[in-house]
């Protein structure tokens, strides 16, 4: 009978043994799949970032001697055929962590070779990518111009022919300020319009303080723009189409006036009308 009841205990002994290094493995399995998963998400952010880093953060590093995005060049894209006039469109690397400025200082050229370059047969409009600016290079004279000394993001560039008066406007909205005060300034910030003339060698910006440009277009056969601007009402920094209202503008390049496609006393009769409240 004693026996019997020490063979019992041993068995149950075993099985509490046995669920106890269960337990202790699955935590352990569970412990390591949140770890490398939690790495893996936070290398892909860190790694796919599409926009530039933020005034704060840039300052921090540079107070570092350190970076963590280098510059990228894209192939040359041929906008003007007669005057063999190039748009060379400016993109950047984002590095797994911050490196020393003066450590590295001669090997971008070997981490600009190892960065994938793209092309687009389109003549008009560019793959979208990420880009923080754009270079003019005018192979007649072998000459180039950067179009921007602040900072931006912007994601899709544009080029126009106007037969006219001959002029290409090469075009595209950017966002120059982290908005949203998220540390990066990238697409989910407030955005402006550029418009670049090759053949005048303008720029003109168009923006609606604390707007969005959702999306906009040149009126058919002319330089003026249909513009769609979302309202960032509570001034959050980001626009929100679920919440806050938008506007439409008419832009007149002649002038760099903006008017309103829909007048004031219409829209609040359309707000009424919807409210149930116009007599």
């Amino acid at each position: 009978m004693n026996i019997e009841k020490i063979k019992n205990f041993n068995q149950i002994l075993l099985s509490v043994v046995g669920v106890i290094l269960i337990c202790f493995l699955l935590l352990g399995f569970f412990s390591a799949a949140f770890i490398l998963t939690n790495e893996v998400f936070k290398s892909k952010k860190d790694n796919g970032s599409t926009g530039i880093l933020a005034e704060e953060k840039v300052e921090e590093l540079q107070s570092e001697n350190k970076r963590k995005q280098l510059v990228a060049y894209e192939y040359p894209r041929l906008a003007d055929i007669l005057n063999q006039v190039y748009i060379i469109p400016i993109t950047h690397i984002n590095l797994k962590k911050a490196e020393n400025i003066a450590e590295y200082e001669f090997e971008e050229r070997d981490a600009y070779e190892r960065f994938e370059f793209s092309d687009s047969k389109s003549y008009k409009s560019y793959r979208e990518r990420y880009y923080h600016n754009l270079i003019v290079f005018d192979n007649k004279t072998l000459t180039s111009k950067k179009l921007f000394n602040g900072r931006l993001n912007f994601n899709r560039i544009d080029v126009d022919y106007f037969k006219a008066d001959g002029d290409i406007i090469v075009n595209f909205k950017a966002a120059t300020k982290d908005t949203n005060k998220d540390g990066v300034i990238d697409q989910l910030d407030l955005k402006s319009i550029y418009l670049y003339s090759i053949t005048n060698d303008k720029l003109n910006e168009i923006t609606l303080p604390n707007a969005d440009v959702k999306n906009y277009n040149f009126i058919e056969g002319e330089k003026d723009l249909i513009i769609n601007f979302g309202i960032d009402a509570n001034k959050s920094g980001i626009y929100d189409s679920r919440q806050e209202p938008n506007v439409i503008k008419k832009y007149i390049y002649k002038t760099g006036e903006l008017v309103d496609v829909i007048q004031p006393k219409m829209m609040k009769e359309l707000q009424q009308q919807l409210e149930g409240s116009s007599k």
